[in-house]
């Protein structure tokens, strides 16, 4: 059995009308039912079907009575009665008023008029317990002094209706995420690995870390790696610059770690032993004398100690300018930090969508409709109108709008099929 929403509900009128119908035939002793059809209309519940009583050899003192009646749970209801009489409790009924049952007089037939069609139709008030309902016919057969002799039941139609339960779609914020880069670094002292904010101008690039770190308290920021570089001037021997460099990586990184709940996986450290090429940038633009052979020497393929040694003692004055002023600023330890910054916000059209969904939501339809006469004209403002028109009672112009929306708004073409199951 199908449950079909009236195509002449939704051209016609703006109030919900609901329909089942079915083909089936049903059968009991002395009768055939068909075409049976519920109709929920407004206030009123109605009930077709088609009787077809059969040539019967019922007796002139019996009657045999046919009670369509609706049932759900703990809730039922009899419709008007069928009847066909023998002659004599035809009669006998009629003189004496002993009806049994309340049955209108083109009813009530008498064996004589068999067989015959009688197109069954009843109008009760509407209850909300009969969504779901099924609808049986009992029969009765009646004997002298109205006596029960037997009785038969057979179901001949279940009746569900749809149920607005409407699923409300928000406009999302738009998160365009876009990859940015932060650096800073840190001095250290001479041979030294641990990060002393009054040294040189770590107390200025601590303050920005510091900063730049407390503002992932805003959602719309994400952190997607730290990488971190020690560095060692290339004064005093090569391996102990070598550990002192990766030292100095793992003092910013401790640093950065207790300034938030961030993972150490985001973490990658490097160390960079003798930054050689730190000292020929200085170098090209410096005004040392002999900084042309120096950079040569750099270049050259002597081990980095030798490397030192062969300034020192070549070039002993320039030498001490490059202690004085190259190395310095070598021992150091840098971040850059990779992280995204997404665009949450909605704009004025996008937030009246979601204002008119929280009002239907509650309830408030006045304040719904106010909001989307701002709503613009997107799908989802288009699906959140067919909402309010169906809620409103406006059955065509919500279809409407949700056939227009289904192939971009999946919720509107589920709805759609819901209507019409």
């Amino acid at each position: 059995m199908k449950r079909i929403l009236l195509l002449f509900a939704l051209l016609t009128i703006s109030s919900a009308t609901w329909a089942q119908r079915s083909s089936a035939v049903h059968m009991l002793e002395g009768m055939r039912i068909s075409d049976v059809a519920i109709e929920h209309d407004g206030e009123m519940l109605y009930v077709e079907m088609r009787m077809e009583l059969q040539a019967s050899h019922i007796k002139g003192r019996r009657a045999r009575i046919y009670t369509p009646v609706l049932s759900h749970a703990t809730h039922s209801i009899e419709l008007p009665s069928v009847g066909v009489f023998g002659r004599e409790h035809y009669y006998v009924d009629r003189r004496q008023k002993l009806q049994v049952e309340d049955i209108p007089d083109e009813w009530r037939l008498r064996r004589r008029d068999l067989p015959a069609v009688v197109s069954y139709y009843a109008a009760i008030p509407y209850q909300q317990w009969m969504n779901g309902a099924t609808l049986h016919v009992n029969e009765l057969l009646y004997g002298c002094r109205n006596r029960v002799e037997a009785l038969g039941e057979v179901v001949v139609a279940k009746y569900s209706e749809w149920v607005f339960t409407p699923e409300y779609v928000d406009v999302k914020p738009t998160a365009k995420a876009e990859m940015q880069v932060a650096n800073a670094f840190v001095d250290f002292p001479l041979m030294d690995a641990n990060i002393d904010p009054k040294f040189s101008d770590n107390a200025a690039e601590l303050a920005v870390i510091d900063k730049f770190f407390a503002s992932f308290c805003d959602s719309s920021k994400q952190l997607s790696a730290i990488h971190i570089v020690g560095y060692a001037s290339p004064d005093g021997e090569y391996e102990a610059n070598a550990e002192l460099a990766q030292q100095r990586a793992e003092a910013l990184r401790s640093y950065i770690m207790k300034l938030g709940n961030i993972p150490l996986s985001l973490f990658t450290l490097n160390s960079v032993s003798e930054d050689w090429t730190g000292v020929i940038e200085w170098l090209n633009g410096s005004t040392l004398k002999n900084k042309a052979a120096i950079v040569e020497i750099i270049k050259g393929t002597m081990t980095p100690d030798e490397k030192e040694h062969a300034i020192s003692s070549r070039y002993p004055q320039d030498f001490e300018v490059m202690l004085a002023e190259c190395y310095p600023p070598l021992r150091r330890a840098t971040y850059r930090v990779d992280y995204k910054v997404c665009d949450q916000m909605l704009d004025a059209a996008s937030k009246s969508i979601n204002a008119a969904n929280a009002a239907m939501q509650r309830g408030d339809l006045v304040a719904a409709k106010s909001y989307l006469q701002s709503a613009g004209t997107s799908p989802l403002a288009d699906y959140a109108r067919a909402l309010y028109a169906i809620h409103t009672g406006n059955l065509k112009e919500g279809v409407a709008l949700l056939n227009k929306v289904k192939s971009s708004v999946p919720q509107a073409a589920k709805l759609l099929k819901q209507m019409t199951m």
